[in-house]
């Protein structure tokens, strides 16, 4: 309650009877007295959204950088033909029961990967000293 100049009557009390309850105390005037004392403003909407045709963005700059696709190379094609080869054999050792024939061409599988996981390894690292990152990182993502 307040006197006729605005002050608190008996603060004293006021403070007795809310003594380690500091934080209550504003907690219970912000709600008594929330008209008086919060004011709450109106958030501005935006403009509602217009999708363009354009996929550049207005400094002229595209929105999504492409990666540069990385040639296949002759080495990746061999590659991926004896991979295909072994595999085929290997289903086929499968389907005759002819399980050791098929453990063995896993075991060529593996080790024809593991080269290949390694060859690209060095052409990644030759890509990033000539400093073309793009392209050692689409390496990255076949390693």
């Amino acid at each position: 309650k307040l006197d006729s100049k605005g002050e608190i009557k008996d603060v004293e009390e006021v403070w007795k009877k809310w003594k380690g309850k500091e934080a209550s105390m504003f907690l219970a005037l912000a709600s008594k007295y929330k008209d008086k004392a919060v004011k709450l403003k109106e958030k501005p909407k935006p403009p509602p959204f217009e999708p363009s045709s354009k996929s550049s963005t207005d400094d002229g700059r595209s929105e999504r950088p492409e990666s540069p696709e990385v040639e296949v190379d002759s080495e990746s094609q061999a590659f991926e033909a004896q991979l295909k080869e072994l595999l085929e054999k290997k289903e086929a050792a499968k389907a005759e029961e002819d399980f050791d024939q098929a453990e063995e061409l896993k075991a060529k599988v593996q080790e024809l990967k593991e080269k290949e996981i390694s060859r690209l390894k060095v052409q990644k690292d030759a890509m990033l000293k000539e400093e073309k990152y793009l392209e050692a990182k689409a390496l990255t993502a076949r390693i």
